[in-house]
């Protein structure tokens, strides 16, 4: 069967599919096509941006760094050298400690068959962090 046979409405389908099927618009999500995920040389792009920008209280230089590096997440830290340090998520949080982009590779990976070897060599190969697995 290919896709277009697989939606076609059938006798022999259940009733609780028929009714997941009808409630499914109650659970759509609208995704932001603003909203993906990207790669960035952290050392590259924040060096740059340091060299352009300036704190928009004082007028200072700024520099960034990182900070609660957790597996594939962290936060990023902008700094001045006269006032109070501005702490932004590089990627979402859940549950206030969980950093999103963390579950989406195990979630991704697991989807794909590749175990945890995988997932460590892939970030190996990349040269992204070590992986995180272990909850705290």
């Amino acid at each position: 069967l290919n896709r277009y046979q697989m939606e076609q409405e059938t006798e022999d389908v259940s009733t609780s599919a028929k009714k997941i099927k009808s409630s499914r618009k109650e659970y759509d999500i609208e995704i932001s096509p603003a909203f993906e995920y990207r790669f960035i040389d952290f050392l590259t792009v924040f060096t740059t941006l340091s060299q352009i920008l300036v704190c928009k209280q004082c007028g200072k230089c700024v520099t960034f760094n990182d900070q609660s590096k957790r597996g594939l997440g962290y936060k990023i830290v902008v700094k001045c050298d006269k006032c109070e340090p501005t702490v932004i998520n590089a990627v979402p949080v859940i549950e206030k400690h969980a950093y999103n982009i963390n579950r989406r590779i195990i979630f991704t990976m697991r989807m794909l068959d590749i175990g945890l070897h995988g997932i460590k060599k892939f970030c190996a190969f990349m040269d992204l962090p070590h992986p995180i697995f272990q909850s705290f």
